[in-house]
């Protein structure tokens, strides 16, 4: 498996099943039922193999209030650990994600990038992953 033959797609009821299996490996107690129930109320992404088969990972992101949500449900396949864009021979960490809604300002990630890098929360240039509204 490379890091291109994994695609970032809208998670959906279709993805449920493959949630439920990486809850499982995770010794996670979440039924498909947990799930259903955390999609309804969230907007998410999975991480998904060449055929978009597999589900490999999983993230959403559950809104409270116009600017207040939670990012949860953040589970990665075992076999698909560490296989980031800076994996390989000498990585010693792996890429740091931020994900961001579509109620979050540009100037607002831009504040809390710069935030984190000066107080080396995260070192080096992070992915950054939009989620946007349906």
């Amino acid at each position: 498996m490379t890091q291109s033959s994994i695609s970032l797609i809208a998670f959906g009821p279709e993805h449920l099943a493959g949630a439920t299996r990486l809850s499982r490996q995770a010794n996670w107690p979440h039924r498909i039922e947990d799930w259903q129930l955390a999609l309804a109320l969230s907007t998410g992404i999975v991480a998904v193999d060449a055929n978009a088969t597999t589900v490999l990972g999983t993230v959403l992101m559950t809104p409270y209030k116009r600017d207040v949500a939670t990012i949860n449900m953040v589970l990665v396949d075992e076999a698909a650990r560490g296989r980031g864009k800076r994996a390989g021979k000498g990585a010693t960490s792996p890429v740091p994600v931020i994900l961001i809604t579509y109620a979050t300002s540009e100037d607002a990630v831009r504040r809390a990038l710069h935030a984190v890098q000066k107080d080396r929360v995260i070192t080096g240039r992070p992915q950054v992953i939009r989620i946007e509204k349906n």
